[in-house]
């Protein structure tokens, strides 16, 4: 089988890795027997992620970063096991590659890359700016390996989707597992609102809640989860599945059935972005039939109104009023105006607010250190929460400095990197918007090109709001898939007479 998939030296260098492989688990097994069956059950996954059909391996990848280590860190308390999804992203990376080098896929490549994507010019910055700024700070070798997890693994997830060859089916079943695991959220949500929230207390809830607590399977701890995580995934289900039906992939009734399993999650999880992100998916998807169809438009965006508008009440019910009714206004002066407080710090959490972290990265630096200013204090150098290195700059200060992505990149790699990183998620979107008027697409790759550019324009919304597009596998595996998408899309295109 290796044979049949690598060249020939290849498969004579893997032999001697083997080799020298044995001997090392037989000197483990008789001074740590649990390490050297861990290293084993390692091994063993990775040569089945090397050998395995590529669509398999990529849907496992979406699972591994959806449900299964986030349900390991939530249940059993094992933050490590987000390594899992990083590790087999990096090997599908190396798979990638591998497969790339072999003669008979030159072609194949070389059809990919008919022509390149608007955003391989901030990608090419950015990967620069990532090595200039590790070579210029020298960051201990500890806070290298973290900063690498979360800042390269997961583009190997870009690079397997882009070297499978049935990209198609590949994609169809992705989207599917999408939709599966959004709707999958409501049970694991519904245990932790009534065995879990309900018995937590809150300071900044009512009623003794704690709606942190509400995660799905998207990881954290009991006072602070990836609810963000969960809410923009069961946002992109959503919109994929409208934008299916709008073009008659599915029926009335399938995404009804969708609408009631996934969206009540978010209802659940207090996630006050996805306000906004539901009203933009409502008007992106159905824009297009302002001309057509105005008035079912019409329709549409007031039953997204009444959605949002029920959201709204419902966290105000049950996240809010406690003792007392609480008028929206006090809400929003409570939950909404401290986002833009330039002075703002939580001594709960540790954490200066989103708007007053860049302003305070921006207090903390001048044109006297242009170096620092530009390409940041090396990766992983804001990196305030790891049981295995925190960042030397994190470690100066009594608060959390890596509040969100925007914060992170400026400590990390500077404005260049925050630049270039920008530049990507925002070229994406609008070449991915662009690509999906065009009608000679196929439908099934056009309507994954529009979901793309909406995915790819919420997870830019949300740069400053959380980490989540630099620090969470699942955002992260959703942005390279659109990204592969946009690839694939354009490289169709290219290839078309149409314009």
């Amino acid at each position: 089988m290796l044979q049949a998939r690598f060249p020939a030296h290849s498969t004579v260098l893997i032999s001697l890795l083997f080799g020298v492989f044995a001997m090392l688990v037989g000197w483990l097994c008789a001074i740590l027997p649990l390490a050297a069956a861990l290293l084993m059950v390692a091994v063993v996954g990775a040569i089945a992620a090397m050998t395995a059909p590529l669509h398999w391996v990529t849907t496992l990848e979406l699972f591994l970063a959806t449900v299964i280590a986030g349900a390991v860190e939530y249940f059993f308390g094992i933050s490590q096991a987000h390594w899992i999804p990083y590790l087999l992203a990096l090997i599908l990376g190396l798979r990638a590659l591998m497969q790339w080098t072999q003669p008979t896929e030159k072609n194949f490549v070389a059809n990919i890359h008919t022509k390149h994507p608007w955003f391989i010019v901030p990608l090419v910055v950015y990967f620069l700016t990532m090595i200039a700024s590790v070579g210029f700070n020298f960051p201990p070798l500890a806070q290298l390996v973290v900063a690498l997890k979360n800042y390269l693994f997961m583009w190997g997830v870009l690079l397997a989707f882009l070297a499978v060859r049935s990209f198609d089916t590949t994609t169809a079943i992705t989207w599917k597992a999408v939709v599966i695991v959004a709707c999958m959220q409501l049970p694991v949500v519904l245990y932790q609102k009534f065995f879990v929230a309900s018995r937590l207390s809150n300071a900044g809830g009512a009623a003794g809640l704690s709606w942190d607590a509400i995660s799905g399977t998207f990881g954290g701890g009991l006072l602070g989860g990836h609810s963000a995580s969960m809410a923009l995934f069961i946002t992109i289900a959503v919109a994929f599945s409208l934008i299916a039906w709008r073009t008659r992939e599915i029926s009335l009734s399938r995404l009804g059935l969708i609408c009631v399993l996934a969206l009540p999650s978010v209802f659940f999880a207090e996630v006050k972005a996805v306000i906004l992100w539901l009203i933009v998916v409502g008007f992106l998807v159905f824009s297009r039939e302002i001309r057509n169809r105005p008035f079912a438009f019409l329709g549409f965006m007031l039953g997204f109104t009444v959605l949002v508008g029920g959201i709204a009440a419902a966290y105000k019910t049950m996240y809010y009023d406690g003792d007392r009714a609480t008028e929206y206004a006090e809400v929003y002066e409570k939950q909404i105006t401290y986002f833009f407080d330039p002075d703002k710090f939580s001594a709960q959490t540790q954490e200066i607010g989103r708007t007053a972290s860049a302003v305070f990265w921006w207090e903390q630096h001048d044109l006297s250190d242009p170096i620092r200013m530009v390409l940041g204090h090396g990766l992983g150098s804001s990196r305030g929460d790891s049981s295995f290195a925190v960042g030397e700059v994190a470690r100066n200060h009594r608060f959390r400095i890596d509040t969100s992505t925007v914060s992170t990149l400026l400590w990390d790699v500077g404005l260049l990197g925050l630049a270039s990183f920008v530049g990507i998620l925002f070229l994406g979107t609008l070449e991915s918007y662009r690509l999906a008027r065009r009608k000679d697409l196929p439908i099934h790759l056009r309507a994954g090109v529009e979901c793309s550019s909406i995915g790819l324009f919420l997870i830019l919304s949300g740069l400053i709001y959380n980490r989540d597009a630099i620090d969470a596998a699942s955002v992260q595996f959703l942005m390279f898939f659109f990204l592969a998408i946009l690839v694939r899309a354009k490289a169709f295109a290219a290839r078309s007479p149409v314009e």
